[in-house]
């Protein structure tokens, strides 16, 4: 399977894109609310131009432009009690949606910018905004270029964020990898190559003088494997001293039967002289 780097790795671009998904969630609602606004801006600043007129009924032609101008179906200008409809095509559509810009509405607009890009067919929303001038400012407007729109930034938004997954899981690859990843290796294998041949000094580790609980862990493993190789020396010294003193005994046994033979044999002889002197002989 995969080892600490792999998974490091693999974990890493997995929380940044969620971290992403997270920051996308409210950013596409908030890209929704500003496109809105910026349609309602354009409008409010041809209303004011024609609120100025002093004939009742503007033009079908000047409508038909502010209305092709804003990407809007109708455009009002509500003052007070009164309202004005600056423009509307010959035959305005039901409205599917409400849309009050003048107050936040952040889980609502969350959820209504995933229903704009979740929606198969048009919907007519109903924006409503305030006027420079203080009035209030409604705008039908059908929500298929804002759903391009909305479309075109998610991807954008999706290619930033697996850029910035995948330079963000490099850099903490490599900065973790070399931090700690590498030195843990190292101790891995340190420990690995010592119990294939603990009395080896060779195999003791280096501790490289890091101040960290890596650097720690090193000096106590070396002084633990120098412990281990003082044991083992002390337990082979005690092991061929062993082996020397059983040796001697057995050399001694040995002597001592030869000893033990030949006066029993010198307590046979039938000579005077040897029966004699072998009682003092023996003992």
């Amino acid at each position: 399977g995969l080892g600490l780097s792999g998974r490091l790795f693999v974990l890493t671009v997995l929380f940044v894109t969620v971290s992403e998904v997270l920051i996308y969630v409210p950013s596409i609602a908030n890209f929704r609310n500003a496109w809105l606004s910026d349609r309602l801006t354009m409008a409010d600043a041809a209303s004011l131009v024609l609120t100025e007129s002093t004939s009742a009924d503007i033009p079908r032609e000047i409508q038909n432009d502010l209305l092709k101008a804003v990407g809007a179906i109708g455009i009002a200008v509500k003052t007070g009690t009164v309202s004005r409809l600056i423009a509307t095509v010959e035959m305005p559509p039901e409205v599917d949606s409400v849309v009050d810009l003048r107050q936040m509405h952040p889980v609502g607009d969350i959820g209504e910018a995933f229903a704009t890009l979740a929606a198969p067919s048009a919907r007519i929303l109903r924006v409503i905004g305030s006027s420079r001038t203080g009035a209030t400012l409604e705008l039908v407007i059908s929500d298929r270029a804002l759903r391009a729109a909305m479309l075109s930034y998610s991807v954008n938004i999706i290619w930033l964020s697996l850029l910035i997954s995948v330079i963000t899981a490099g850099l903490l690859y490599f900065t973790i990898n070399r931090l700690f990843v590498r030195p843990m290796r190292r101790l891995t294998d340190n420990m690995v190559a010592f119990s294939g041949a603990p009395d080896d000094a060779g195999r003791v580790i280096a501790p490289s003088g890091r101040s960290d609980e890596i650097g720690v862990a090193e000096e106590h493993l070396a002084a633990m494997q120098e412990a281990l190789q003082g044991t083992l020396r002390e337990q082979r010294h005690l092991a061929d001293l062993g082996l020397a003193v059983s040796k001697i005994n057995h050399d001694l046994r040995n002597m001592l039967a030869a000893a033990q033979l030949f006066s029993d044999r010198l307590g046979s002889l039938p000579d005077e002289n040897v029966q004699r002197f072998a009682p003092k002989l023996i003992a």
